[in-house]
């Protein structure tokens, strides 16, 4: 009555991934003179699809909490300090290295995306307002910031 289907390649095996990546990095960066935009936006359309399962954060720690745990998850041990400006958060390993070495302007938009849609899908109150690649010998930087209130801009 019923008949199993065969899955090719369905061994123990783990699939390597970083062929497509690189692939669609390439493809991305070739499509638009500009990829920022549309890696960004994809990003955030990851990070919103991560943070469905999130509660709202309450606070910038509770926020940045959220974010960081949701970042290690994914493979990027992430650390937070402040800089005397703000909040920072110091991605220390970075999952996609090898294709952010060859499209670093697809992949770290992509990276910066995924934080801003994790902070918007936790309705955070704060954001993170830049990424910078390789900032140092230990990884990627990004700046986080409060959000202002509208009630507050008012005022």
């Amino acid at each position: 009555m019923y008949t199993a289907a065969a899955v090719p390649n369905a061994g123990d095996k783990q699939r390597e991934f970083g062929q497509l990546a690189r692939v669609l990095a390439r493809l991305i960066a070739t499509m638009d003179s500009d990829p920022v935009g549309p890696s960004i936006e994809a990003g955030r359309a990851w990070g919103l699809e991560l943070s469905s399962d999130s509660s709202e954060a309450q606070s910038p720690e509770d926020a940045v909490d959220a974010l960081t745990q949701i970042l290690d998850q994914i493979g990027f041990a992430p650390e937070v300090s402040h800089d005397g400006q703000g909040l920072v958060v110091l991605q220390r390993h970075c999952p996609f290295l090898e294709v952010a070495q060859s499209h670093q302007d697809v992949v770290c938009s992509v990276h910066l995306g995924l934080m801003r849609g994790l902070l918007e899908g936790l309705d955070a109150p704060v954001a993170v307002d830049r990424l910078t690649p390789f900032a140092t010998p230990n990884g990627c930087r990004a700046s986080l910031s409060p959000l202002t209130k509208p009630s507050e801009v008012a005022q």
